[in-house]
Parts: structure tokens; C-alpha cells; sequence
């Protein structure tokens, strides 16, 4: 029945699972089992807002959940919200370049907050601030990297990695979705390799 087809959907592209939110906040997961959320409200606030994307803490410490939302609606009613769930730490198996392989890192974070929604090289989340204290390469400049988050806008910078020393390239640009930019960076070693 339902939970066959959740969890049979469940491993289609990118999303790690699927989940029915039904009326009176009950939710039925892809094993198959129905269980009714604490709030039961839930399933209202979710209808109302459409279509929609948004995050929350993963199970494990420093995993960040992307849940993407719709609505299920016949004759004007909305029946029920189907709800896809991507864990961001399977991203990176996903995306990483032929050329640079694990040597690129992929970074995710929300534009006006600056949370880090995904950072394949430091071991926990932090937000862009964290960025601010690193030293740019001649000509790039922290101040030009932060106002172009701010603004929006696609850009390049080149800076100087607090771990490890080593010059990094950055690329980043808006991601079309919520308010979140993508940024990738590969050291400067493996850029000038060949």
C-alpha cells in the first residue's frame, strides 16, 4: 500500500526519502508505519504555505535535512502534503567534479543569516562569519566576497584556508531556491596541477 510506494519512491534522484503528511498532524513514513505527530496543527501550517522548501537539524550532530513540500490537492481541497526529504551529506557524492575530486569542497548556507547548511571541509556547522577573518589573495578582498553574498550576486574569490595555509579558488553563486547560495573552492595545488 502507501508505505510500498513511499519507500519504493524514496530512493528516486536525489531524495533519501518520502514521507505523506495527512490531516490531523498523522504522518505516514516510507517503512510504512503511521504515526501522529505532537502537533497536530502541523499538517494545517504545512497546507498553507503551498509548495515549499526549508531545512532543519538532521538526526546526526551536524546534518542539516532539506524538505521539500507539496501539496496534494483534488477539487480545490487539500488532501494531503507529500513531503521529500534529502539529507545534504549525501550531496557531495553526488556533485563532485571529474577533475577535482575530493579535493573540492562544497559549501551551502542561507544568504541573510549565514548559516552553513552544508560544509564539506570543517567537521561542524558554522556560519559565514566564520569566513571573515581569512586572509584574501592580492587583488580579492573579504569586504568585495561579503558584499556580493549580500547583494546576490555570482562571483570568484581566492583565500587563504585557516587550517591548512594553503591558497583556495572560490566560485559561489544564488541558488534559485529559498535564499541560499552555493559555493565551491579547490586549493590552488590541484587548480595549477597540470
Amino acid at each position: 500500500g502507501m508505505g510500498r510506494f513511499l519507500s519504493t519512491m524514496g530512493g528516486v534522484g536525489m531524495l533519501t526519502q518520502l514521507e505523506l503528511l495527512l490531516p490531523g498532524g498523522q504522518l505516514a513514513s516510507g517503512d510504512g508505519t503511521l504515526v501522529t505527530l505532537d502537533d497536530p496543527e502541523t499538517f494545517t501550517r504545512e497546507a498553507a504555505k503551498g509548495a515549499h522548501i526549508c531545512w532543519q537539524p538532521g538526526e546526526s550532530e551536524g546534518s542539516i535535512l532539506l524538505r521539500q513540500s507539496v501539496p496534494v490537492v483534488r477539487d480545490g481541497e487539500t488532501l494531503a502534503v507529500l513531503r521529500g526529504i534529502l539529507n545534504l551529506e549525501h550531496i557531495p557524492h553526488m556533485v563532485f567534479a571529474q577533475e577535482y575530486g575530493q579535493e573540492m569542497r562544497l559549501y551551502i548556507f542561507e544568504r541573510e543569516s549565514g548559516q552553513f547548511l552544508l560544509d564539506t571541509w570543517h567537521d561542524t556547522l558554522t556560519d559565514r562569519a566564520s569566513l571573515w577573518d581569512r586572509k584574501s589573495a592580492k587583488g580579492y578582498s573579504v569586504e568585495a566576497f561579503n558584499q556580493d553574498i549580500d547583494q546576490g550576486r555570482t562571483g570568484n574569490t581566492v583565500f587563504c584556508s585557516a587550517t591548512t595555509g594553503e591558497e583556495f579558488y572560490a566560485s559561489y553563486a544564488p541558488v534559485e531556491v529559498e535564499d541560499w547560495m552555493v559555493m565551491v573552492s579547490v586549493p590552488d595545488r590541484v587548480v595549477f596541477a597540470n
